[in-house]
């Protein structure tokens, strides 16, 4: 079950929904929600090509860029608790400076999950890929992390599971189940490959796995190219078939390089 979630806090419109969507989650499950905003000082004053004399107006840049992001973090978080009171969720607001990577693998090691917008980078530019701490993230950090989109996701109803019988997706699926966000909603448990066969005994086993939890599970084996494009909109089109609301998958398969390049951009 979900006791407590982190959820990280920047100016862009996937943190925006991040946080509603971390709201929904703590009030569904009665859990803690910490809002964790980071000041990104290594990436204010990173290196930076300077002409002669430059060093007054670098200084003053600095000065200004961290005054600035300063006012603005404290802004978003006062929205952060008004929203969690207006909620009823308890919550807590926490300000860092340092590297956000670091500041988010610590703080979330006190919580079950990590909640981030895609294109969170806690720099304040907005963008339309994944953020480098989303990223960053996503790699090296054991706890589940989930990533919202910077766009309204159509409202659906139960989730897509994606289980190849890897460890990682195994783990995913694993903790998806245990964390409670199957919640009584439909669970389609898919899996992509170009051996039919395969495809339909992954799936089978892990629809298996949340049977014998008493979890109404359907399964979708698919045959389609080891592709990540194809294997990628081969999972979009399920989602949209069957109206999910969330995808669960592991993000790094244990294989050699190649295979791990394929498997990482398919999650992304």
């Amino acid at each position: 079950m979900i006791h407590s979630l982190v959820v990280a806090i920047d100016s862009t419109e996937s943190s925006k929904l991040a946080q509603s969507f971390a709201l929904d989650l703590a009030a569904k499950h009665d859990a803690k929600l910490t809002g964790l905003a980071v000041l990104d000082l290594p990436w204010i004053k990173r290196p930076m090509a300077m002409p002669i004399g430059g060093g007054a107006y670098r200084a003053h840049r600095d000065e200004t860029l961290i005054a600035n992001q300063t006012k603005e973090l404290e802004e978003k978080l006062a929205s952060f608790d008004k929203l969690c009171v207006a909620r009823g969720v308890i919550c807590q607001s926490i300000e860092a400076e340092g590297s956000p990577n670091e500041q988010l693998d610590q703080e979330a090691e006190q919580h079950d999950a990590v909640i981030i917008g895609r294109e969170t980078n806690f720099h304040g530019h907005r963008g339309h890929d994944i953020g480098e701490a989303t990223d960053k993230i996503l790699k090296d950090h054991p706890r589940p992390v989930i990533i919202v989109p910077p766009t309204p996701f159509p409202s659906g109803n139960g989730a897509v599971v994606c289980f190849d019988g890897s460890l990682p997706a195994s783990r995913a699926m694993h903790m998806f189940y245990l964390m409670g966000l199957t919640k009584d909603e439909p669970v389609h448990v898919v899996s992509v490959n170009e051996d039919a066969g395969v495809a339909e005994r992954n799936a089978s086993r892990g629809a298996a796995f949340f049977a014998s939890r008493g979890v109404e599970a359907t399964a979708h084996g698919i045959q389609a190219d080891d592709d990540s494009a194809e294997v990628s909109l081969t999972i979009f089109h399920l989602v949209e078939a069957v109206g999910a609301g969330m995808v669960a998958m592991g993000a790094y398969a244990e294989h050699g390089l190649l295979r791990q390049l394929l498997v990482g951009s398919v999650t992304r």
